[in-house]
């Protein structure tokens, strides 16, 4: 049986003015999308100030889900891109000690990006992967106080710089049920959807 398609989404995470909700429902019109997820808003949800800056979107506020963890919101989804816009800001503020503001590397601490660091078929090139670990154990010296939010954009932050290349990656997965968050095709996902 074929899974269900789920169509894409725009998912904001804790918006504080429901205008940027609202701007985001217009543009999404805009552009053909219809499905909106809120994560623990802080504004007041449904919001007055959304739907007027929403202009003829209503219907995508209306239809709006609201999660409030970034666990349960991401759950149906197999892939999922981030901006990085906060990721940089946690990594030079929490990460530079350590991995350098190049992401390089410093005795203290392997490069994060580059092309000395671990490469794309590593787990870490896995934003999931990366999020749980650094959640738990970064920054080193005080491991656990980064927020799910923050090891989230990090980890986006960290695995859209460029690294090495696995030059093995087609043959990766050979039973087709490579995790939804890896960065490459590979040879045995592509027989597996051929053969649906």
């Amino acid at each position: 049986m074929t899974p269900p398609v789920i169509p894409p989404a725009v998912i904001l995470s804790q918006t504080q003015m429901g205008e940027n909700v609202g701007a985001a429902a217009r543009a999404m019109k805009n552009f053909g999308l219809s499905e909106l997820v809120l994560i623990a808003p802080k504004c007041e949800w449904p919001n007055d100030r959304a739907y007027m800056l929403a202009s003829g979107s209503g219907d995508i506020l209306d239809a709006a889900k609201v999660y409030p963890t970034a666990a349960e919101a991401l759950a149906p989804y197999n892939l999922v891109l981030a901006t990085t816009a906060r990721g940089r800001d946690v990594f030079s503020t929490r990460c530079t000690l350590c991995h350098g503001t190049d992401g390089q590397g410093t005795n203290a601490a392997p490069p994060v990006w580059g092309p000395h660091s671990y490469n794309i078929g590593a787990g870490m090139a896995r934003i999931r992967t990366a999020a749980a670990f650094i959640r738990v154990a970064m920054p080193f010296d005080k491991p656990g106080t980064l927020t799910p939010q923050e090891a989230f954009d990090v980890a986006t932050f960290i695995n859209t710089r460029p690294r090495p290349d696995f030059a093995r990656k087609a043959r990766d997965w050979p039973k087709g049920d490579a995790p939804p968050d890896v960065a490459y095709p590979t040879t045995a996902a592509a027989k597996k959807r051929k053969a649906r």
